[in-house]
């Protein structure tokens, strides 16, 4: 593990695996959660050939707790310090969930930079319902999030951890899950706010490296709706289903999400 300073005295840690394979691929987590998303992941890349780089996010995981900006322009500012920290000139980038949104901030600033584009259960372009864009979550929804987190911490992260899935999975699947949000740091819920209030269809569509986004029909973190209408938007991607999954189909239906995202970055 190493350090990347992004503000100030205030560090990332950051996972380098087979620095020099070739074929770079850079993964984002989700909201609250560290490196340890990608546990199913990063040897199945490893044993493809790929170089791997994984972190952890503004008050997650093993990086600092106390951020002061934990918005989604700051995460996103942070995948290009760690690729330069890296020394990636071309890669993959790949995020889950919050690191959706966090994945296109980036995507739109990095240009011909990026090779392959893929968002598995994005919270992005959108996660608000109005006028012209009618899926997603109503307003408040983002207080309502925070005031359950403020009011038992524990308790709310242990229900999205038992909730998270569609298929039944072990108790230690759930208990691992539910350990990765009570590793993040109180900033960390901050980030969802910010999440709700954001707009990136602008981003997305005007996006050219090819992408895919990847959803699982039963999904109930983010709606599958909002794929389907982000999907519409891109004018080189594409929509892949996962008809058994929930919110996490690199763990429900982990060999065909590998499989999927090999033959994606491979195409």
């Amino acid at each position: 593990m190493t350090r990347v300073y992004v503000e100030g005295e205030h560090s990332l840690a950051v996972q380098h695996y087979g620095p020099g394979l070739g074929h770079p691929v850079l993964l984002v987590h989700g909201g609250g959660w560290n490196h340890r998303n990608w546990d199913r992941v990063v040897p199945a890349l490893l044993s493809a050939g790929h170089e791997v780089v994984t972190f952890d996010q503004r008050a997650c995981g093993d990086s600092d707790p106390d951020f002061r900006d934990v918005s989604i322009a700051h995460l996103g500012g942070d995948v290009i310090s760690v690729a330069d920290a890296c020394g990636l000139d071309r890669f993959a980038l790949v995020g889950w969930s919050l690191g959706g949104a966090v994945a296109i901030d980036a995507a739109a600033r990095l240009g011909d930079r990026l090779t392959r584009l893929v968002i598995t259960g994005g919270a992005t372009p959108r996660m608000v319902q109005d006028s012209d864009w009618p899926v997603g979550f109503p307003e408040g929804m983002a207080e309502s999030v925070l005031q359950a987190i403020n009011d038992d911490r524990i308790g709310f992260y242990w229900q999205m951890a038992e909730s998270l899935f569609h298929q039944a999975v072990s108790p230690h699947v759930v208990q691992w899950a539910w350990q990765q949000w009570m590793q993040s740091g109180v900033a960390s819920a901050v980030s969802y706010a910010n999440l709700f209030e954001i707009d990136q269809r602008a981003q997305m569509a005007a996006l050219t490296v090819p992408t895919l986004l990847i959803h699982g029909r039963h999904d109930t973190f983010v709606p599958y709706e909002i794929s389907s209408c982000a999907a519409q938007l891109l004018t080189n991607g594409k929509l892949m289903t996962f008809e058994q999954s929930g919110h996490a189909p690199f763990l429900e239906e982990g060999a065909s999400y590998v499989g999927a995202l090999l033959e994606f970055l491979a195409a």
